[in-house]
């Protein structure tokens, strides 16, 4: 039993840095997803606005994938995050530390994006980081739950 929970384990370990390095590859160097270098320094700090503006977008034809594809793109790709380390974690100490680490994960990737030059350091993308760790560690939850 012991080596299979190693195994499971190890497993996991690899998964997650697999999927950490698909996320920075796409975060980071994926000219496809408009990571571009930039002359200059973009920054939003104030909260909510561009998830605002987004929503806003949402009921036009034009714009309607590129907003879809932000909001729901920025909570998605932290999901699986958080369900890595809920396996690794150990239970008592999960939502808190998960939602921490969740964030600072975020919090590294918008200061990389800024001092890097490749796109906007935005609040709004903490927030909603944030909040796809809580979804990833509440459908982890769920999975668990039914099996």
């Amino acid at each position: 039993m012991a080596v299979i929970k190693k195994r499971h384990k190890l497993l996991t370990i690899f998964l997650l840095i697999i999927y950490l390095a698909f996320l920075f590859y796409f975060l980071f160097f994926a000219e496809s997803m408009g990571r571009v270098l930039d002359t200059q320094y973009r920054i939003n700090l104030i909260p909510f606005q561009e998830i605002k503006r987004f929503l806003g977008l949402i009921g036009t034809s034009s714009w309607r994938m590129a907003a879809v594809m932000n909001l729901a793109g920025n909570i998605i790709a932290f999901m699986p995050f958080s369900a890595f380390l809920a396996i690794l974690i150990h239970p008592k100490e999960r939502w808190y530390l998960i939602t921490l680490l969740g964030f600072e994960l975020s919090l590294c990737v918008e200061i990389i994006q800024l001092v890097a030059h490749l796109g906007c350091f935005d609040v709004d993308d903490l927030i909603l980081n944030t909040l796809g760790g809580l979804f990833g560690y509440w459908v982890y939850l769920i999975w668990k739950r039914n099996r």
